[in-house]
């Protein structure tokens, strides 16, 4: 299954469902831009929303992983199994993504305080030129824990509406 396809359903089945992204975002308790991201092939649901998803766009969870109507009484064994794969691909790509995303914002941290440690152990008053090296290293490091801390706060967020 590639994200353009399921995309495409997602907008379908939302539109047929007369919701807009926004209402579909705040029934999954997700933002309207992951929405958008699935329907422009940009990225998959988590596979913690695939379930409430399917339900929200009233079609089963077989019916959105295939992104396609199915006769509901006749399922084939092939034809859930290779859901079931389909479903196993995705999350193993998202814990890929998820992996190194969570590696590079840590070394963005550990470089941003070593930055800061070192613009404050190093700063001189000799002259300005001295001074401004420890500055400048001293803002990149707190830009670069801010830039940290601001992807461990939407971890955080991002596990407690799960719950």
């Amino acid at each position: 299954m590639d994200a353009k396809q399921m995309g495409m359903f997602i907008s379908e089945l939302r539109k047929e469902n007369n919701m807009t992204q926004a209402q579909l975002a705040k029934e999954l308790y997700v933002s309207d831009k992951a929405v958008s991201r699935w329907e422009r092939g940009l990225g998959f649901p988590d596979i913690n929303t695939i379930e409430p998803l399917a339900e929200a766009l009233n079609v089963n969870v077989l019916e959105l992983m295939r992104c396609q109507r199915m006769p509901t009484k006749d399922i084939q064994v092939e034809v859930a199994t290779d859901a079931v794969n389909t479903t196993l691909d995705i999350v193993q790509q998202q814990k890929k993504i998820e992996l190194r995303n969570m590696v590079m914002y840590s070394i963005v941290g550990i470089v941003g305080t070593f930055c800061l440690l070192i613009g404050l152990a190093f700063h001189s008053y000799d002259s300005f030129s001295l001074l401004s090296r420890p500055i400048l290293s001293c803002f990149i490091g707190m830009i670069m824990l801010l830039v940290f801390l601001s992807y461990l706060y939407r971890k955080i967020n991002k596990s407690s509406r799960k719950d």
